[in-house]
This record gives C-alpha cells, structure tokens and sequence, in this order.
C-alpha cells in the first residue's frame, strides 16, 4: 500500500510541457528532451498491455489464493480458508486499469485531490489503530 501512495504522489507530481517532461520532488528532476526525439504517449493501456495487466492481476490473486491453501486450508476443506479481501486491495489499481477508455473523460487534473483523500484515510486508519492499541493497554 505504501508503494501505491507513493506512485500516486510521483505522478502528481510529473508536469509536461511540449515535449519535456519533468518528474521530481524538490531538486532532484529528470528531463527527458530529445533532440528531434518526439515522444508520444497513448493515453490509454492497447491490447497486449490489458492483457500483461490481466495476466499480472490474475497471478497475484491465484499466488495469493495458493498460499493461503497451503498455509491455513485443511486437507478435508471444500473451499480455500483465510483469504481475505484486504489481500486483494493492491490489485485493484491494476483491475482499474483494464476499465480505462475514452468513454469517461475527466477535463481537470484531480490527481491532487485524490492524493489528499488517501492521506487523509492513512491519517484516519493510523489514529484508528493508535486508539485500539491503547485501549487493550
């Protein structure tokens, strides 16, 4: 979950201007300008990239699955015991992915406010374990 947060702060972070791109925080950025090196860049994941996104989702999940039959199933069991859906949750960008097209289209960058909104429920699940914790004390 950290790594997710701190993509999601990474690509706020990214401005584009022509064909220069900087990515950074504070002083360390990086310039991709070529010279007569034009980039482009398709808005949406084609084909094969949905089907990499599918085949890396689909193989978490069935890894995940795997373990938690090893490690907490009984032999006699019908179904897989201890999988949670939590276990899921770093998947769901990926799955996300898969459904991106051009039917939805957002005019306006909300990427900052989607990354206030993700601090702000750290904040809330961090104070939340704070006070459980302290209460059991």
């Amino acid at each position: 979950a950290e790594l997710f947060l701190l993509g999601l702060l990474l690509l706020a972070m990214k401005t584009e201007t022509g064909n220069e791109t900087k990515i950074g925080i504070g002083n360390v950025t990086k310039r991709t300008q070529g010279a007569g090196i034009q980039q482009e860049q398709q808005p949406y994941p084609g084909p094969k990239e949905r089907i990499w996104i599918a085949a890396v989702a689909a193989g978490i999940m069935l890894l995940t699955a795997g373990a938690m039959l090893v490690s907490w199933t009984g032999r006699d069991s019908l179904i897989i015991e201890g999988i949670q859906g939590r276990y899921f949750l770093p998947v769901l960008p990926m799955l996300l992915m898969l459904l991106r097209n051009n039917t939805v289209v957002l005019k306006r960058d909300i990427s900052r406010g989607i990354l206030f909104t993700f601090l702000c429920m750290d904040v809330f699940a961090l104070l939340r374990i704070f006070t459980l914790a302290c209460m059991r004390i």
